[in-house]
């Protein structure tokens, strides 16, 4: 370090120093459990995310021992869903213990946390992976942590909340297989079939992922690896033979098993009713139906639609960005009268949140021939795009059949959503690499900025008690929080 160092100097490179750790890393992931805790333990049952649904699955699933069910709620037929069958699990467990159902949430909401923790580690692992330093992906988690959606999904009873571990396994298996120099090893990639179905159990919507990752990997292994392919190819009944000795045949079996539920799903799914994901009319009488509250809205709305003209493709995007940024900033839960309250976001967290897309859309567009990525780094980029592109199709096709524009929301780009902020703090560090003071002074702004809506002030400045459990000491304590943070935010 040079004697004649300024002390602005120092403190950039002090602060650099710290903030480019793994420790903060773990501090980022303890920052979203306290903040999902706080959510969990304040906000009655349920939560606005079809926490009902999802508890009833669960509940469904308790009183059998199979996996498949065609007892699903009205808006979630997929008959084998593997996150409410292993969390049945432990639903059945904690009623040997108690009935209370307050007791039983609440473990299940600290089980939903946990999952979304591991997912904040295996995001920082792969982002390891494909060469992004430690100061880029600590920062990239702690915007995501801080946005005010983050945190309370986090703390529902949800299944986004494994789909994301399980997204970044997945990934980060992908990922050995493109950087191995190695003739193709058929152990791994029969543990990426196993995982990528595994995680198509857990959400259906994992499926354009599944499919364009592996013919992205395909097609890279066949330009530019062919003679790793075709060694593999040559040792294929040598290491299938392998496969079926000792430790390894476990893993066969499991494959097997896993992808025959896969199959038995979808396949058998296109077969019979002709999409991956049938309504709930093929499966249930329309009576039954009606009685779940989204399956009768949209089917109000599709009766009613030539009374709602839609606009063209522009005007939708539009509507769809909005929406998406509202939702990402608001909260809401369900009342002691039973109905469901949304709160628009606060004003500041709304303009830094769209500030945020425009500034990150144009340091990547500006940057990125300069970044001297590597084929993971596109690989998961891909990955991220062909994941916004599905949710936009499927909003899109709901739009135009429905007129009008229902379940835009961000939850469901969630499980990619750290890849594509860590990669935009790693394109303003570079457009930025001639100043420190400016790229810090950047950092200092979006704190400051988050701190007007960021993280639990929107979830507790726009809340009240009838949000809460029926505990004195919660509403004491969120009101005593509400009182202290009201004053210091920009309504």
């Amino acid at each position: 370090m040079p004697k004649n160092e300024s002390p602005q100097s120092k403190l950039l490179n002090r602060l650099r120093d710290v903030m480019d750790s793994k420790r903060v890393t773990w501090i980022v992931i303890t920052l979203l459990v306290i903040q999902a805790l706080w959510i969990a333990f304040s906000f009655r049952f349920p939560m606005i995310y079809d926490e009902t649904a999802h508890v009833n699955l669960i509940q469904t699933y308790s009183s059998q021992i199979s996996p498949y069910t065609e007892d699903a709620p009205a808006n979630m037929t997929v008959q084998v869903s593997l996150y409410h069958y292993l969390l049945s699990f432990v639903y059945r467990t904690v009623q040997l213990g108690t009935e209370n159902l307050a007791v039983q949430i609440l473990l299940l909401r600290v089980i939903n946390i946990a999952f979304f923790a591991i997912g904040l580690i295996l995001a920082a692992k792969l982002m390891r992976k494909i060469q992004i330093r430690y100061v880029h992906i600590n920062i990239g988690l702690l915007l995501f942590v801080l946005l005010p959606v983050t945190s309370l999904v986090a703390a529902t009873i949800n299944y986004d909340n494994l789909l994301f571990p399980l997204t970044m396994l997945y990934l980060l298996l992908a990922i050995d297989l493109l950087q191995s120099k190695k003739p193709l090893n058929w152990h791994n990639v029969f543990l990426l079939i196993s995982v990528g179905c595994l995680t198509a159990l857990v959400k259906y919507t994992f499926l354009p992922i599944f499919a364009a990752s592996i013919l992205a990997i395909i097609v890279y292994l066949l330009l530019a690896r062919r003679t790793y392919i075709v060694k593999g190819l040559k040792n294929f009944s040598a290491q299938l033979t392998l496969l079926l000795r000792g430790k390894s045949i476990a893993l066969m079996l499991a494959l097997v098993l896993i992808v025959g539920l896969f199959m038995i799903t979808y396949a058998r799914n296109v077969l019979v009713y002709g999409s991956v994901k049938p309504s709930c009319v093929q499966l249930h009488t329309t009576e039954e139906c009606l009685n779940n509250g989204i399956v009768k809205r949209n089917r109000e709305a599709e009766a009613t639609a030539s009374k709602r003209p839609v606009g063209d493709i522009v005007d939708f995007t539009k509507i769809w960005t909005r929406n998406m940024v509202t939702m990402t900033g608001m909260t809401g839960n369900s009342t002691e009268s039973g109905a469901f309250v949304l709160r628009k976001p606060l004003p500041l967290i709304t303009l830094t949140i769209y500030g945020g897309i425009i500034a990150s859309i144009i340091a990547l567009v500006f940057a990125w021939r300069y970044l001297n990525a590597s084929v993971s780094w596109y690989f998961v980029a891909g990955m991220f795009v062909m994941l916004v592109a599905s949710v936009y199709v499927v909003n899109a096709i709901g739009y135009y059949r429905l007129h009008a524009a229902y379940a835009n929301q961000p939850r469901y780009i969630l499980s990619l959503l750290p890849i594509y902020l860590t990669m935009a703090v790693v394109a303003v560090s570079y457009l930025t690499r001639y100043s420190r003071t400016l790229r810090w002074s950047i950092f200092a702004v979006v704190l400051i900025l988050f701190t007007q809506g960021g993280g639990l002030v929107t979830h507790i400045v726009r809340s009240d008690s009838s949000w809460y459990w029926n505990s004195p000491a919660v509403r004491q304590i969120n009101t005593s929080a509400r009182g202290a943070l009201t004053p210091l935010v920009k309504e």
